[in-house]
């Protein structure tokens, strides 16, 4: 029940609510923890329950949330059948949300449902815009797809962030120049970029890293990589073929391009994707700013509110 914590505390001092409407995610990425945290079975809440959580939320003056399945649009049937519980409860004029989704299938006509049901912005965890590392990765969609879900968003008049993770095993100088010259193309509202994937425990990633041999000397490797074995402190994957100047060689693909985020100050505090201790953020929410931390801070830099 929504009565056990201060929900509207955590709204005002958070910027949004939150609410799931399913547990569990079938994908194969390779760095994810989501299959093992929350199974591979997806279990599935009723449409009904999901709104009426949200109506009580709305009750007590909760009129932002984030959806904070997995993804959204898995299975994509669910998804249609909660908006559509949204949109016959009038709900669509009271209420904003955001959600994580994938790309894959992601259709005009899915995005024309969210917006109708008062979807405001999603989060596209894309990885990368070259289709080889997206193999790579246990992706199960192609650049073509990214595209084509960009566009389906825009057309809809719905915000999206696509998040990168870059770096990943067989990531090269060329393939991360692939990806930001996409990204440009492609012309999301924002990209989130992350240099180095956190290894965890049972992953695929883990799995490779263990074969390779001991953590430290290992030149993909950064953060913990002495007494670690159980990968339980910050260890990273960075692939050896970026350089020692990888992140520098990034800012510099990307060329103070303002669609992107960085992970970090380099770009300046309205574009520092790093949501710990971020005062632009968190001066923004006391000021009144409600949603997705990234499209909060992509409002502030466009000046609006």
């Amino acid at each position: 029940e929504r009565s056990t914590v201060d929900n509207y505390r955590y709204f005002i001092e958070g910027g949004m609510g939150n609410i799931e409407t399913k547990r569990g995610c079938p994908k194969d990425c390779i760095y994810c923890v989501d299959p093992l945290g929350k199974g591979k079975r997806l279990r599935l809440r009723s449409p009904r329950s999901v709104a009426d959580e949200i109506e009580a939320l709305l009750k007590m003056g909760i009129d932002h949330l984030h959806l904070c399945d997995s993804e959204f649009n898995i299975p994509e049937r669910h998804a249609r059948e909660v908006c559509l519980e949204l949109i016959a409860r009038g709900l669509r004029d009271k209420l904003r949300w955001y959600t994580y989704a994938t790309p894959a299938g992601f259709s005009h006509e899915l995005a024309a449902l969210f917006r109708k049901a008062g979807c405001a912005g999603i989060n596209f965890g894309v990885d990368s815009g070259c289709d080889r590392m997206l193999r790579r990765l246990g992706r199960d969609f192609s650049v073509e797809d990214i595209s084509q879900t960009a566009d389906a968003c825009r057309k809809e008049g719905i915000v999206s962030l696509y998040d990168l993770l870059l770096g990943g095993p067989g990531e090269t100088r060329q393939s991360l120049r692939e990806t930001i010259e996409t990204m440009k193309r492609i012309s999301p509202c924002r990209v989130g970029t992350s240099l180095g994937i956190r290894i965890f425990p049972q992953t695929k990633l883990a799995e490779l890293v263990r074969k390779q041999g001991p953590l430290n000397g290992n030149p993909d490797l950064h953060g913990s990589v002495s007494a670690n074995n159980n990968f339980f402190a910050p260890i990273y994957y960075v692939s050896s073929s970026l350089g020692s100047d990888a992140f520098e060689y990034l800012a510099k693909l990307v060329d103070g391009d303002q669609r992107f985020f960085f992970f970090g100050t380099v770009a300046g505090a309205d574009k520092n994707y790093n949501y710990n201790n971020n005062s632009v953020l968190a001066d923004a929410i006391k000021a009144g700013y409600r949603g997705a931390f990234w499209d909060i801070l992509r409002r502030i830099g466009e000046g609006g509110s």
